[in-house]
């Protein structure tokens, strides 16, 4: 793709919107227009950015301005930020002029040099792609890890070769629109219900997430969730080499977690090679234990040494707001899981307490219910603080189910201040709010940085 030729439309301002404009900047696009529907100020409140941006003469600025049809024809590409839907009246205008349309994601994938390896799936993506990295770096390998992890795979083009990797964190919201996206290894961790309210059935996200192999080969790898049947199945919808991982039984080639001897093991047409003991792990949890085995198997489809990946994977410590530790205040602990944002994950990070919890839930609506939170709810949780717009519908929930020890906040200065008075000696204090957070904060690790704040002032 010739960039200096091209005129692009880039159409939303958030951080994978900004990334694409630096990356066409920088590789001296012939046109761009940058739309979103806020004010510039909104979009970018860096004044140095905006001057930068105000002062390109390539770079048209749309923002919070109403636009014709004339500007996105004059396009030859329109790209995407993961926020913005398909039924977008842009989308629309520009595939009704036959505009190629094209994610951020799959764009920087046409430009890429170096393979990439891909992760999706509803719980588990970000310590999975987090530890992948780490991985491959140890193993004195170049890599760039990127995508839904908070940093955008546009901007990783650059910083790795074709004898490097990318390793990249995919959400639904990325995979929606791709066309020829086709990573060398592709990780599903697992599908559950979630993002409904924006594709409408639990059917069509879970099409969604397979896009992550649909253009893969029998050259390829595609690593699965083997206790998740939705995962499992997948099996017979790829032409990939499949591996898969377990942590309930053996699998015939993959890695599975053995429940007698506590053991992590490598398996290849059966035969079986052991590679570490859980308790190794810094990272608590059986979920971790899968995440784990998900990195080895990415490495060792990579081909890296074994003996490389099991170092990298014995010193890893985790990823920020997923079961964070943050402070014990007056003998009670205070976790933040901000990333979890929907009911499997907050589940996930309930049963990994081994105290009573006091739990914060709520935020933006994503359509979903929350009853499945009901059983750990009863064996572990003390009680509830509600916050966000979801705090009625978990109210609701709750009552309905005769469970009412909760409270309301209003905000997360009321919700810190609630949780440091209800806690009790010997208990702790949990962040995982089974909901997204853009109903009060920009982005989860947002959320997660205020708390931690917040109680660190207490």
């Amino acid at each position: 793709m010739e960039i200096t030729k091209q005129t692009f439309f880039v159409l939303g301002a958030a951080r994978s919107g900004l990334a694409l404009v630096d990356y066409l900047l920088k590789h001296d696009a012939k046109k761009i227009f940058f739309y979103d529907q806020k004010p510039i100020e909104e979009c970018i409140a860096d004044e140095q950015q905006r001057i930068r941006y105000t002062d390109a003469p390539n770079l048209t600025l749309l923002m919070g301005e109403k636009i014709g049809e004339s500007c996105i024809q004059e396009a030859d590409m329109l790209l995407l930020s993961p926020s913005v839907p398909p039924t977008d009246a842009i989308v629309q205008t520009a595939k009704k002029h036959n505009i190629p349309v094209m994610t951020e994601i799959e764009f920087a994938y046409t430009l890429s040099k170096a393979p990439i390896i891909a992760i999706t799936g509803t719980n588990g993506k970000t310590t999975t792609t987090t530890l992948i990295g780490e991985v491959m770096k140890a193993a004195k390998v170049s890599a760039c890890v990127g995508g839904n992890i908070g940093y955008p795979l546009i901007s990783c083009i650059d910083e790795v070769d074709d004898e490097g990797v990318l390793v990249a964190e995919i959400s639904s919201y990325q995979l929606e629109l791709c066309e020829v996206f086709h990573p060398k290894i592709a990780v599903i961790t697992n599908i559950t219900p979630d993002h409904l309210d924006r594709h409408g059935s639990f059917e069509e996200y879970t099409r969604v997430k397979y896009k992550v192999f649909a253009h893969q080969q029998s050259s390829d790898v595609l690593i699965l969730n083997g206790d998740d049947p939705l995962t499992k199945q997948a099996q017979a919808l790829t032409k990939a080499k499949c591996l898969l991982f377990s942590t309930q039984e053996k699998v015939h080639n993959g890695a599975y977690y053995n429940k007698k001897d506590g053991g992590l093991y490598l398996v290849e047409e059966g035969a079986e090679r052991f590679l570490m003991l859980q308790k190794e792990l810094k990272i608590p949890g059986l979920h971790n234990a899968a995440n784990a085995l998900c990195a080895i198997l990415a490495g060792y489809a990579w081909g890296l040494a074994l003996d490389q990946i099991i170092a990298a994977v014995k010193t890893f410590g985790g990823v920020a707001h997923r079961i964070e530790f943050v402070a014990t205040k007056n003998d009670v602990e205070y976790i933040n899981d901000s990333k979890g944002t929907n009911t499997d994950a907050t589940t996930i990070a309930i049963k990994a307490m081994d105290k009573p919890v006091v739990l914060i839930l709520g935020g933006y609506d994503k359509g979903g219910t929350f009853d499945a939170l009901l059983p750990v709810i009863f064996e572990k949780v003390v009680h509830i603080i509600t916050v966000g717009a979801t705090a009625e519908k978990i109210e609701t929930m709750l009552r309905k189910n005769h469970y009412e020890a909760f409270c309301r906040a209003d905000d997360y200065e009321e919700v810190v201040r609630l949780a440091h008075q209800r806690a009790k000696t010997g208990q702790v204090v949990l962040l995982s709010p089974a909901c997204a957070s853009w109903d009060m904060f920009s982005c989860f690790e947002e959320r997660g940085e205020l708390f931690k704040k917040l109680v660190g002032e207490l």
